[in-house]
């Protein structure tokens, strides 16, 4: 990852403002870290992501590189690969198992496959806030679905987010499920997911980003359901005019590495990483709040969105109580985690 004064210069700014306390000297225009240090044989380092380089998720993964890069001093240099040039998520995940990809960051929605205790956290109305959120995340319910990523050969090192999700069409607006009748949402390719929208009236069609984008423009979807930040970084702002603030679910997403290699590391290395992932975690987080406000600002002012703030929330949460249902018997022990996540406060 070439490191140039323009990224460096914003996220100092981005510290300044937010008083994370994490800022990093000026290194000239352009420079690799190993070129900064004079590593003459580095390890290359590539991680896929598909959101746009001004997403959360790249903040996050350049932040991480960078203190990766300079307290390993060059012997680690990241190649960031955004915009889904590696492949959709599903595709980034199987890359990562197979270790052909060595890391990526992904939301939990194509997660299922690889771990089913993921399916708890893609509940619909299960977190009423993302401080909440946080503190289930970081704790030992968190730290009890990263522990069955091994088994599918994989390493989760931090909880990233999108922020709540967010319902958007290009019909009309909507204020109880009865307003979504008729109308084809996309969905991830989530089961959790497909059948909270099913059961909140709408016709869930999952699919990746690239084939939703062409689905709008060609008018075979209706609209789609992903946090404020997603909808005006894909561009559906421009597609589905009407946004309504369900707040849905609660969409985290995980820094993921391949299993064997983190088990190659040394004791030190792995410590780097996991701070690095740390840090980066709590920046990706408050600037994921920070723009999310912003998004909807911004496609309201620019975009003329109409934002429809007076939802139903009861309504919904009664309408998705058959996911519930469902799902906490395949989820091991899922009572018990649901009840101890909302006594969280």
């Amino acid at each position: 990852m070439r490191r140039c004064k323009s990224f460096v210069v914003g996220t100092v700014i981005l510290g300044i403002l937010l008083g994370v306390g994490f800022l990093w000297p000026l290194r000239g225009d352009c420079a690799t870290a190993a070129e900064i240090w004079g590593e003459k044989n580095p390890t290359v380092l590539k991680i896929g992501g598909t959101g746009p380089l001004t997403s959360q998720y790249s903040v996050g993964v350049r932040i991480m590189a960078a203190i990766v890069e300079d307290m390993t001093r060059g012997r680690y240099v990241f190649e960031h690969y955004p915009n889904s040039q590696l492949g959709a998520e599903r595709d980034l995940v199987e890359n990562v198992k197979m270790g052909t990809l060595k890391m990526t960051v992904v939301a939990t929605g194509p997660l299922s496959a690889f771990n089913s205790k993921i399916k708890l956290v893609d509940l619909p109305y299960l977190f009423t806030s993302a401080q909440q959120a946080y503190k289930v995340l970081d704790g030992p319910i968190g730290r009890e679905i990263f522990d069955e990523f091994p088994k599918a050969g994989l390493y989760g090192l931090a909880w990233y987010e999108n922020g709540f999700r967010q319902l958007t069409n290009s019909k009309r607006p909507i204020r109880t499920p009865a307003d979504l009748k008729g109308l084809k949402i996309r969905v991830m390719e989530n089961p959790v997911m497909i059948d909270t929208l099913n059961a909140m009236g709408a016709s869930a069609l999952p699919m990746a980003v690239p084939e939703m984008l062409t689905s709008l423009r060609q008018g075979v979807i209706d609209g789609q359901e992903n946090p404020a930040i997603v909808h005006l970084n894909n561009r559906t702002v421009e597609s589905t005019p009407y946004v309504s603030i369900t707040n849905h679910i609660y969409n985290p997403a995980v820094v993921l590495v391949n299993l064997a290699w983190w088990k190659s590391l040394s004791e030190f290395d792995r410590g780097i990483f996991q701070r690095a992932a740390d840090v980066s975690r709590d920046y990706e987080r408050q600037w994921c709040n920070l723009y999310n406000d912003l998004s909807l600002e911004i496609a309201e002012t620019q975009y003329k969105n109409k934002i429809e703030r007076n939802v139903d929330i009861a309504a919904f949460q009664k309408a998705v109580q058959p996911v519930y249902e469902k799902y906490l018997k395949q989820i091991p022990n899922g009572e018990a985690l649901v009840k101890q996540i909302r006594e969280t406060k």
